[in-house]
């Protein structure tokens, strides 16, 4: 699947970390970038202030057909281009147009759609992995009456939906309980797992033509409460035998492309079982590239021959424990940590806390707090309003 095009879009407001780590890792190639937002900001400016080659480009995500006409628009302003995977509505209406897009030169470097929800959707991609011999959390069944145990709530499929959920939901107290039950969700559209207690682990790879060309892990050592953004993570490497599922389950579906699978290791079992895929870039893309794997190099058809840094390299990214801080407040949940008892020579890089992008690591924690701050107001001005 790797392309020889020299042109490529980034929409870089779909996932800004995934982004940044990706304009990192072909900052010296000859390949013509451009990147790509759905509004004007001065944000954007600062954090890709170094990247502007060319002239930044907007798209239009009103809907599908508006999305889709705005890519095509693109490609008749810089000519064919390569379209690289980020942010999972927005992709998913390319992937779904693929052909079209294909005839227009915009080429996307992924499967089908039909193969990419069997892996995107939560519920096809628990029962592919058990089919796969490949353990999954248990699927429950709750009492509604009083919250007893912690659960994961997950949408089976991502729909335009308001009574379906858009990602999954980690309850773990009477807070989270209650706020669950108080929605007006419709609950034969989600599936209930049980709650596996321990750290997430990401299986990173890029597959071609029924090969792995590329294969990176990390244990995420702490995450933001609730179960979102990883925070820290390390280099790490799996069982050879839970390696092995995984990849002859790809290998069986003829996957091609980029993949991230999350896996969690039970504290108490030391059992892993499968939790999701994302096959598309994800947030700490940077841990990775840091490490010598250059997923968009492999992308792009690049020299992607293994250039292993002296040092092992951690990913850290501190605004997380900012924004983290508020959905302590919200849920009433703790950040997740966990041990890793081989962290002794590892070096921590920033995200943001990097040449290329110091400002931003000092004005994402003030958006965090004036974001939150402005919620937390509209909030309480509506519970007055009803009184």
């Amino acid at each position: 699947m790797s392309t020889n095009e020299k042109t490529i879009l980034i929409l870089a407001d779909a996932n800004p970390r995934a982004a940044i780590a990706t304009l990192r890792a072909l900052k010296n190639s000859d390949i013509s970038i451009h990147l790509c937002f759905n509004k004007r900001s001065i944000i954007n400016n600062i954090i890709y202030r170094r990247y502007y080659r060319n002239a930044p480009l907007y798209y239009d995500q009103t809907s599908e057909e508006t999305f889709i006409n705005s890519l095509i628009s693109i490609k008749d302003a810089i000519g064919n281009y390569i379209l690289l995977p980020y942010g999972e509505a927005l992709l998913r209406w390319a992937i779904r147009r693929k052909d079209e897009l294909k005839k227009a030169g915009v080429t996307l470097p992924t499967v089908d759609f039909e193969k990419y929800i069997l892996l995107s959707d939560k519920e096809s991609f628990a029962n592919l992995c058990s089919d796969s011999d490949i353990d999954v959390p248990q699927k429950i069944n709750i009492d509604w009456s009083t919250f007893k145990q912690k659960f994961v709530i997950k949408p089976k499929k991502l729909v335009n939906d308001q009574r379906c959920l858009k990602y999954p939901v980690l309850v773990e107290n009477s807070n989270s309980f209650q706020k669950l039950k108080e929605t007006n969700i419709d609950m034969t559209k989600h599936l209930l797992q049980e709650y596996i207690d321990g750290p997430s682990i990401y299986y990173c790879a890029y597959w071609e033509e029924g090969v792995c060309k590329l294969r990176f892990v990390q244990k995420n050592i702490v995450q933001q409460p609730a179960g979102k953004s990883v925070i820290k993570a390390v280099p790490y490497n799996l069982p050879e035998d839970i390696l092995e599922k995984i990849e002859k389950m790809l290998q069986r579906i003829d996957w091609e492309g980029v993949i991230m699978i999350e896996v969690k290791e039970d504290l108490k079992t030391h059992k892993y079982y499968a939790i999701e895929a994302n096959p598309r870039f994800w947030g700490p893309l940077q841990i990775a590239i840091d490490n010598g794997i250059n997923f968009p190099a492999a992308i792009m058809g690049l020299n992607i021959e293994e250039n292993k840094p002296k040092d092992s390299f951690g990913y850290l990214w501190l605004s997380g424990y900012i924004s983290g801080f508020f959905i302590k407040l919200q849920t009433k949940t703790d950040f997740q940590k966990f041990q890793y008892e081989n962290s002794e020579g590892i070096v921590y890089r920033d995200i943001w806390l990097r040449k290329d992008t110091y400002a931003y690591f000092f004005i994402e924690p003030i958006i965090s707090v004036i974001n939150n701050t402005l919620l937390s107001a509209v909030r309480v001005f509506g519970e007055l309003s009803i009184l």
